[in-house]
């Protein structure tokens, strides 16, 4: 039963969203004309889609919840939360994993963590930061090699080889 109840509480911006999308598509502005019926229902289709990709990440949720435990449970560290304040999810998460480790009254020294409205504004709109990796090919490939899954699929992400590993940075 507490499983379920994480649940729900760690996906209630999920719900929320799905709700939100359902409630657009089942106004009726397909009286007016068949056009706002299509528009509706991809204006709705929005955030249920945003919803699911919430809910979906639950697994994400759990691991990352018994990693605030583990890290939390002999003392407490509040560097350890700090990533997550930056959105609600994250402070759900938070919250949730305080009221799990009777130290719910830390959650207000935490919030200077949290982001103003402004700031988050102007990170909203600002261009995604790309972090390059520069690595020689023997490197590479004996990633690739401790990266492999067992269907065949490489687990890494975008780096730049470096084929002349004696020439320095240019």
């Amino acid at each position: 039963m507490k499983k379920i109840l994480r649940f729900l509480y760690l996906n209630t911006y999920g719900f929320v969203l799905i709700l939100g999308g359902l409630l657009i598509i089942a106004l009726p502005f397909w009286l007016i004309t068949v056009y706002t019926l299509i528009g509706q229902i991809v204006i709705g289709i929005i955030p249920i889609g945003f919803g699911i990709s919430l809910i979906s990440s639950w697994n994400d949720k759990k691991r990352e919840y018994n990693v605030l435990m583990e890290r939390n449970k002999n003392n407490f560290r509040p560097d350890t939360f700090e990533i997550y304040m930056d959105h609600p999810c994250g402070r759900k998460l938070t919250h949730a994993v305080l009221k799990d480790l009777g130290k719910s009254e830390e959650y207000k020294n935490l919030l200077i963590y949290k982001p103003t409205f402004k700031e988050g504004l102007r990170d909203f709109f600002k261009k995604p930061e790309v972090k390059l990796t520069y690595v020689n090919a023997e490197y590479l490939r004996n990633v690739r090699e401790k990266a492999k899954t067992s269907e065949g699929r490489f687990a890494t992400s975008a780096v730049f080889v470096n084929k002349n590993p004696d020439k320095s940075n240019q």
